[in-house]
């Protein structure tokens, strides 16, 4: 599964091109590095008030039975998301089910394709920080509380990733 992280007011439409200076998630090993602002930017900067407002976004598409796992893993996090929005990409199980279950807020996206799915969870999300979350993924008890705090403590940051740990496929699928 993979997570990403953003403040809502640098998603990719206020975003130019040109950024490159790079970020990594503390104390998170294998941390993928992404763009974030360039070496003498004088652009403003927003950074996050302490107590920022987290949004989860997990899109899904048939995915019901990891999906039921992912939430599971939102549910026991030391820094609980202020709300959690499961995108339903015209699924044919129990994905919406899963999520209404598991106290998730269900938005429909009939456009097939994990862009649109996120796109319209970043829509409807309203929190001032967006995470992403495959439904693949089972993130560990302190994941929103160590994303909280690098966007914290570091003003510069567009964008956070981290590693991905596969799970439920053979070591075949988790290789391609």
């Amino acid at each position: 599964g993979a997570a990403t992280a953003m403040p809502r007011a640098t998603t990719a439409a206020n975003t130019p091109p040109m950024a490159v200076t790079t970020a990594v998630l503390p104390n998170l090993a294998n941390a993928v590095t992404v763009p974030g602002y360039a070496l003498g930017d004088t652009r403003p900067r927003l950074g996050l008030p302490a107590m920022s407002r987290v949004s989860v976004v997990v899109p899904s598409y048939n995915d019901a039975a990891l999906l039921r796992d992912c939430l599971a893993a939102l549910g026991r996090q030391t820094r609980p998301a202020d709300e959690i929005v499961v995108v339903d990409n015209a699924s044919e199980d129990d994905t919406a089910e899963v999520a209404t279950a598991a106290g998730a807020r269900v938005v429909l996206e009939t456009r097939r394709g994990i862009l649109s799915a996120t796109a319209a969870g970043f829509d409807a999300a309203d929190g001032d920080l967006l995470l992403r979350l495959d439904a693949d993924s089972v993130p560990p008890p302190d994941w929103i509380e160590r994303v909280v705090a690098a966007f914290e403590a570091d003003a510069r940051l567009d964008a956070l990733s981290g590693p991905g740990d596969y799970y439920g496929a053979s070591p075949v699928v988790h290789w391609v």
